[in-house]
């Protein structure tokens, strides 16, 4: 995820570099293995993660990869918050991971929100301040939760966030769990 500036990629099947700006997504499926590299440009943020898929699947496909570009995400404003859709439902970008939802969210006055409690909601505070829970938060500031149900967001001037949530359980073994003696 680009959140600022501009990066270029280059992987081992398209064998030539491709760049990405702000609001930009990439989505890597290794499959069965790929090399990749990254140029990240004077003063470019991103934000990378890697999500669990069912490996026993997954090692025998194809890797892929698939650019985004900021304009194919649908933006909507629910509950007083702009929600630009990155992953999940009404999102272009399909994953074989359970369940993830990614958004950035832009938050202008003080709401209120449900949330699953089978599920950990990370937010990462791209810009501004305020509270989230109890908590209070400014730029570069990041949050884990679980076991709420409901979430404060006080806003003391524009709230920009990065929102993931993920499920606490999934229905496959991850790769750790398939191989935890390794790392005992």
């Amino acid at each position: 995820f680009v959140l600022n500036g501009k990066i270029e990629h280059y992987d081992s099947h398209n064998k030539k570099w491709f760049p990405l700006e702000a609001g930009d997504v990439q989505v890597i499926k290794s499959g069965n293995g790929i090399y990749h590299s990254e140029k990240m440009y004077k003063d470019s943020v991103m934000f990378q993660i890697w999500f669990n898929p069912n490996i026993n699947i997954t090692l025998r496909q194809q890797a892929t990869y698939s650019d985004h570009k900021s304009s194919e995400f649908e933006s909507v404003t629910e509950n007083n918050i702009t929600k630009k859709k990155m992953l999940g439902s009404d999102s272009p970008i399909r994953l074989v991971s359970e369940d993830v939802t990614v958004e950035q969210w832009e938050v202008n006055e003080n709401t209120k929100i449900d949330l699953d409690t089978d599920k950990y909601h990370s937010f990462y505070v791209l810009s501004g301040s305020g509270k989230i829970g109890s908590e209070d938060v400014n730029t570069d500031d990041f949050i884990i939760l679980s076991d709420e149900d409901s979430l404060d967001i006080l806003s003391e001037e524009k709230l920009e966030l990065f929102y993931i949530s993920n499920p606490k359980e999934l229905s496959h073994e991850t790769y750790y769990q398939l191989h935890k003696d390794r790392y005992q």
